[in-house]
């Protein structure tokens, strides 16, 4: 006998469970007083150097890997920065990197708000997530460790509590833009009939439910049911477009380099199923979507023109 077909939650209901999900924000202004040219981007820089400063400050055994140690179930760092196996876009942990930018290059004067968002009880390290994120921010492009290079001014910290707006909005016309490229995986045949006009959108739709549940796994433990997948067919591009992007980063923990694959770009789109995948894509500008949201990628941000 075949087993039962897997029931189908509508994605209002979900996101409802969504909007419960608690987060703690870590954010601070960084100015560029010098160019900064790196070999990799950016954001996977600042986030290479934060781990490495909370593991001076969180890690257990001062062990150089995760791998094999016997103490990660109550380190705090293994359990929030610590290396995982690759895993699509249900790759998961408890925070993510954002405002960044994903470019080797920053002229003088550039000026960007980076900020670190840990959901659940995660939120505890926001202390030491701050030290590490400013102390990452502080090193790039620095060529010594006495400060006498410093190429990074900082303003102040801030501490916030956001919240992932799932609200209804009656909106027909969306203008969707990858601030960092969004690492999208997905069945590309499946979404370019799902949605023909955008198989991009329907892309980032698929992923960003699957983020968003793995987020609630993370948080729960539970199993959910399967969300059911929006309809659209009739949507429709108006101006810009999503285009392929690809790089890589220097991995030192595995001595090799990776390749960085996704989208890029912003598209301005139409139609009326629009106003069901608003409140998930709103959800996504917060918690970003797709594969190493950990160092800044899937930074997504949407309005509504008129």
């Amino acid at each position: 006998m075949l087993p039962p077909s897997p029931l189908f939650e509508p994605l209002s209901r979900f996101l409802e469970r969504v909007a419960q999900l608690r987060l703690a924000r870590v954010s601070v202004t960084a100015r560029c007083t010098r160019a900064l040219r790196m070999k990799d981007p950016v954001c996977a820089v600042v986030r290479g150097l934060a781990g490495e400063h909370l593991r001076e400050l969180r890690c257990i055994t001062r062990a150089p890997s995760c791998d094999g140690c016997t103490e990660t179930g109550a380190c705090d760092y293994a359990r929030t920065f610590g290396a995982q196996p690759e895993a699509g876009d249900r790759e998961v942990r408890p925070y993510w990197l954002a405002g960044v930018p994903a470019t080797h290059d920053l002229a003088p004067g550039a000026t960007f708000s980076a900020s670190i968002t840990t959901v659940g009880d995660a939120s505890r390290l926001g202390p030491y997530l701050d030290v590490a994120l400013r102390d990452a921010l502080r090193r790039l492009g620095s060529e010594d460790d006495g400060g006498f290079d410093v190429r990074v001014v900082l303003g102040a910290s801030r501490l916030e509590a956001p919240s992932l707006d799932v609200r209804p909005r009656d909106a027909e016309r969306l203008r969707l833009v990858a601030q960092t490229p969004l690492l999208l995986r997905g069945d590309l045949g499946a979404c370019q009939a799902a949605c023909p006009a955008a198989p991009w959108l329907a892309l980032l739709v698929r992923a960003g439910i699957r983020r968003l549940d793995a987020l609630l796994g993370l948080v729960d433990g539970t199993e959910q049911p399967r969300v059911a997948f929006p309809d659209l067919a009739d949507v429709r591009v108006v101006h810009g477009r999503m285009v392929p992007w690809s790089d890589s980063r220097w991995s030192g923990r595995q001595g090799r380099r990776f390749p960085l694959v996704g989208y890029a770009g912003e598209a301005t789109v139409e139609g009326s199923q629009l106003r069901e995948v608003l409140p998930l894509l709103s959800a996504l500008a917060e918690s970003s979507v797709g594969r190493k949201t950990t160092m800044g990628f899937g930074w997504l941000t949407i309005d509504t023109p008129t």
